[in-house]
């Protein structure tokens, strides 16, 4: 909640920015895919973003089911960013290096009012979001293109083909709403024992 409710004091340069930390922490994927985005990557009427395997951290490419929020703010981020190739492009028109961005957000921590934490902590928190919203780790693996564990053994390396696209959609989907409750208002919660008589 203070990482998406505090960018805006904490990351003041810019939108890109805050749209980066934003997506990180909706698609779990790593700060320099992310920072990379090019628009051939996108469909946003199917709402994927389909990372190739160059950009990729095993070389394998990767699709990304992109929630309605995602989708806003990567809509918001081409409206201010017309005519060049990057959703996230530097004074060059080239992307932001990942790099680049870990470093201003570490010269950016005191403002955002918590201990020191990376891009990839963001990866992290919503995967284990997800985990708590009951999301199998075979689709966890999928959600992270992480080929260990989505290749794992001879069963899930030779006999499953499956590519998990619905299940990896659905927990976006959910991560998205679930998340949106935890940086908005958010309901109200009241203890069980108190909504429960009998």
């Amino acid at each position: 909640r203070k990482v998406w409710n505090g960018r805006q004091d904490a990351l003041r340069r810019s939108k890109a920015w805050r749209r980066i930390v934003q997506l990180c922490l909706l698609t779990a994927q790593r700060v320099g895919e992310v920072s990379g985005i090019s628009r051939g990557e996108l469909d946003l009427d199917a709402g994927l973003w389909t990372i190739p395997g160059a950009r990729s951290k095993n070389k394998h490419a990767h699709a990304v089911p992109l929630s309605k929020l995602a989708v806003e703010i990567i809509e918001d981020g081409i409206a201010d960013t017309a005519g060049t190739d990057f959703l996230f492009p530097n004074a060059d028109g080239e992307p932001l290096p990942s790099h680049t961005v870990a470093k201003t957000i570490r010269l950016a921590q005191d403002r955002f009012g918590l201990k020191h934490w990376t891009p990839h902590d963001l990866r992290r928190t919503a995967v284990t979001g997800m985990a708590g919203l009951g999301i199998a780790p075979i689709v966890l693996g999928h959600v992270l293109n992480h080929r260990g564990v989505t290749r794992a053994g001879i069963t899930l390396s030779v006999y499953v083909q499956y590519d998990h696209a619905k299940e990896k959609r659905e927990a976006m989907d959910l991560w998205a709403d679930r998340l949106a409750g935890i940086v908005g208002a958010g309901a109200k919660v009241l203890p069980l024992k108190k909504t429960l008589r009998a």
